[in-house]
């Protein structure tokens, strides 16, 4: 793996506990912190120079992570999200593999973004969602949002608010 890979989801999972002693305690830190980095290992290889090792590597990634997939609730696409997004608690957590995630999402359980038809939604940098929130269709959420609990994001939202309801409104603007 390239230096400058391994040094973003070194930073990536630092935000989780992988250590053995946590495997052993049974933390769920080490699960999602290792989905992260099996995602994170997919991805890589998925696009990595198509040689017999880097697709045996990028194979075994996969099988690890649905395994995780299935311990954890979480179905996040390849390629989907960009850096640094942080997960708080077990859960269902789904995220389209079509969808556009910026950079530092914050996602609790019961998150969905998914599309409906051909479109797909589109969160900008440093966004948060809460527990149970949807995002779903043509949708394009600005930067610095945060979606309440359990709203449903039909229509655009600009950047810099706290959305909520269903359908989300603008609670507050900054």
């Amino acid at each position: 793996m390239e230096k400058e890979y391994k040094a973003r989801l070194k930073d990536e999972l630092s935000f989780y506990d992988t250590s053995f002693l946590k495997f052993l305690i049974g933390y769920e830190s080490w699960y999602m912190g290792n989905y992260i980095r099996f995602l994170r290992y997919s991805e890589y290889y998925e696009f990595s120079k198509p040689t017999l090792l880097n697709r045996l590597l990028g194979g075994v990634s996969k099988i690890v992570m649905r395994w995780f997939s299935r311990k954890t609730g979480f179905q996040i696409g390849l390629h989907s999200c960009d850096w640094g997004i942080r997960i708080y608690h077990w859960g269902p957590i789904i995220i389209n593999s079509h969808a556009k995630v910026g950079k530092n999402l914050t996602i609790s359980p019961c998150c969905t973004i998914g599309r409906v038809g051909k479109f797909y939604p589109i969160i900008g940098d440093n966004c948060t969602l809460c527990q149970g929130a949807k995002v779903v269709g043509n949708v394009h959420v600005g930067r610095n949002v945060t979606i309440a609990n359990n709203s449903v994001v039909t229509k655009d939202v600009a950047d810099n608010c706290v959305v909520g309801g269903i359908p989300a409104k603008i609670i507050k603007k900054s």
